[in-house]
């Protein structure tokens, strides 16, 4: 029965399901500003903000799930970073990464007070979603408009870790 069970986890992760259990909400910026001051990552980590609201947020979701089931994870950390409102946390957000989970952590920021934080996101950012930052160490691209294919999203990683 374990060697059945194991199989059926072994193929489920080949053929990239992911469990969305754990969404981790931040009320403040705070929460997660190491994100993007921790210059002592070895791993590239690519970081989506991105809306269930957003219409080109969610045509852009797909490209970075086909780049992560193509990427080693000990190598790229994904990271979406949710901007959806709080009252919406329960009837939006919850149902839409239970059918369409995202492969890597999940952040629900709150935190309204955007002009605030975008400048230590990126000075290059408008504030406009979606927005990936991809950075390892001190090194940081900043893709200001949706991604458009798999293979953009995988250049601009690939030119990252080298």
């Amino acid at each position: 029965m374990a060697r059945i069970k194991a199989l059926l986890i072994c193929s489920l992760i080949s053929f990239g399901i992911y469990a969305q259990d754990t969404i981790i909400t931040a009320n403040d910026f705070e929460e997660i500003e190491h994100l993007f001051t921790d210059e002592t990552n070895d791993e590239v980590w690519v970081i989506n903000f991105w809306a269930t609201w957003c219409s080109p947020c969610l045509a852009e979701l797909p490209y970075f799930k086909s780049a992560a089931k193509a990427l080693n994870p000990a190598e790229v950390r994904f990271i979406f970073v949710t901007l959806d409102f709080k009252k919406q946390f329960e009837s939006k957000l919850k149902p839409y990464l239970a059918e369409h989970p995202l492969p890597g952590t999940v952040y629900n920021l709150w935190d309204m007070d955007y002009n605030s934080w975008i400048d230590q996101v990126s000075p290059k950012w408008s504030g406009a979603i979606p927005v990936t930052v991809i950075r390892k160490g001190d090194e940081k691209i900043v893709l200001t408009s949706e991604v458009e294919s798999t293979e953009e999203l995988m250049e601009s990683i690939a030119s990252i870790s080298q």
